[in-house]
C-alpha cells in the first residue's frame, strides 16, 4: 500500500474482541497483513502475570509494589496463571491496542507448479503435476474455534491439557466459559501455510496398430487419472491451499475447515475411429 486518504489506516473489526481478528490496510504493509498480539505462553503462577520492563525485570510503583498486566487500562481486569501471555510491546503493564503488530502475511513469497510425462515404446505414459505456494501465513479459524474452551463448541483432545492449576506448564490458557481473553486474535492461530500438493496423477496406453486394425479404429487411449491425491505442508488444519478474496482489500487468509477438495478418480477412453 504506497498511500492512503490523509495517511491513516483503514481498519475494520477489533483485534481484541474474543474469537476475531482484525483487518487493517496500512501505508507500507502488504494487503493480507494479519495483525494480532503476540503470543507467548501461558502464566504458571499468578506471580508471573506482573509487569516486566525490557530488561525483564518486574516493574513497581511508587510504595514499591508489583505491577500486575492489566487488560485495556489501569484499572482493568488483571492477569493470573492460567491466562495466555501477550507480549507487551510498549512495557506499561497493560494490554491494549498499542500492543497489536503484524503477526503474519497471507501472501506467499512465491508459487508455481511443476509436471513430468514420461513414456515407454509410444505405448504407455505416467504423467504427474504439482502445484506449490511458499512463504504464506494462514489464520487457523478451526483451531482458534475448536480450543477456545470460552464457548460450547466442541473442542479438541488439545484441551485436555490445559492449565488446571499452579505451576502447571503447558500452552494451552486454563478453561473460561465466557470470561477471560484467552481468544483473542494472536499468533497462536496463526501458521506458516507452505504447501506442495500432489495435483495430478495419470496412466495411459494407446492401443498398438495390430489392435487397432483388429477393431477398425484408427487410434485409441485408455487413461486412468487420480486427481488430488495428497499435500506435503506443516500446517496443521486440513488444507493449506486456501487463499485471502483479492476483491475485498480486508479479507485475510482464514482457515474456517470447510470441506477440502476430494480425492477423484477418473477412467477415459478415447477412440478415433
Amino acid at each position: 500500500v504506497m498511500e492512503l486518504p490523509d495517511n491513516m489506516p483503514v481498519i475494520r473489526g477489533n483485534v481484541l474482541d474474543n474469537g476475531k481478528f482484525m483487518s487493517l490496510v496500512n501505508v507500507g504493509d502488504q494487503v493480507g497483513t494479519i495483525y494480532g498480539l503476540k503470543y507467548l505462553g501461558v502464566y504458571s503462577y499468578d506471580a508471573d502475570a506482573f509487569a516486566r520492563d525490557s530488561q525483564g525485570n518486574f516493574i513497581t510503583n511508587l510504595s514499591g509494589e508489583k505491577v500486575p498486566i492489566r487488560w485495556m487500562k489501569q484499572d482493568g481486569e488483571a492477569f493470573s496463571g492460567g491466562d495466555a501471555i501477550y507480549a507487551d510491546l510498549n512495557k506499561d503493564g497493560i494490554i491494549n491496542k498499542q500492543d497489536v503488530t503484524a503477526i503474519g502475511n497471507t501472501n506467499p513469497q512465491f508459487y508455481g507448479g511443476f509436471m513430468f510425462r514420461i513414456s515407454y515404446n509410444r505405448a504407455w505414459e505416467v504423467f504427474a503435476n504439482f502445484t506449490y505456494q511458499q512463504g504464506f501465513d494462514i489464520i487457523n479459524m478451526a483451531k482458534m474455534n475448536t480450543t477456545n474452551m470460552y464457548t460450547n463448541n466442541n473442542q479438541t483432545l488439545a484441551v485436555m491439557r490445559r492449565w488446571r492449576k499452579q505451576g502447571d506448564v503447558t500452552d494451552m490458557p486454563r478453561a473460561l466459559y465466557q470470561a477471560g481473553h484467552n481468544y483473542v486474535g494472536s499468533d497462536r492461530y496463526v501458521e506458516d501455510g507452505s504447501y506442495v500438493k500432489f495435483s495430478t496423477l495419470s496412466l495411459s496406453y494407446n492401443l498398438q496398430k495390430a489392435l487397432l486394425s483388429k477393431l477398425n479404429l484408427r487410434s485409441a487411449k485408455l487413461a486412468f487419472t487420480i486427481y488430488n491425491l495428497g499435500i506435503l505442508t506443516k500446517y496443521s488444519g486440513v488444507d493449506p491451499s486456501i487463499s485471502a478474496n483479492r476483491n475485498d482489500p480486508f479479507s485475510l487468509g482464514q482457515d474456517n475447515a470447510l470441506t477440502p477438495i476430494p480425492i477423484t478418480y477418473t477412467l477415459g477412453i478415447w477412440l478415433n475411429l
